[in-house]
């Protein structure tokens, strides 16, 4: 595995861009769970629910999908990824149907809630 790329898949519960964030429904939110640690035992961590945040690296949309690649950072208490901390790797997020991606554009900050998958 890339060390360097940790790239996971999620079935999102939901997914919204940090500039219209709203009080996210965190009760089954493990954040202990960062997506380095994921990556290195993805199947022990499976089905467990995250909340993610960082800057959008790319988009892509597929016939019945659209992903994500994000660069990870610590997020606040309020779900606000944590820029000036040291990132966490990266992930993709995986959402059914289409995602504009001139509104999930290159450098924008995100923040999910999601199922690892």
């Amino acid at each position: 595995m890339n060390t360097r790329l940790v790239s996971l898949f999620f079935s999102l519960l939901l997914l919204v861009a940090c500039a219209d964030l709203p009080k996210f429904d965190t009760r089954e939110v493990d954040k202990s769970l960062l997506p380095t640690q994921v990556a290195a035992d993805i199947k022990n961590f499976k089905g467990k629910t995250v909340m993610w945040g960082g800057t959008i690296l790319s988009g892509t949309n597929f016939k019945d999908t659209s992903r994500l690649e994000v660069l990870a950072y610590p997020v606040d208490e309020d779900g606000w990824p944590e820029r000036d901390q040291k990132p966490l790797g990266r992930f993709i997020l995986s959402q059914k149907g289409y995602l504009e991606t001139a509104d999930y554009a290159t450098g924008r900050l995100i923040t999910v809630v999601g199922t690892v998958s």
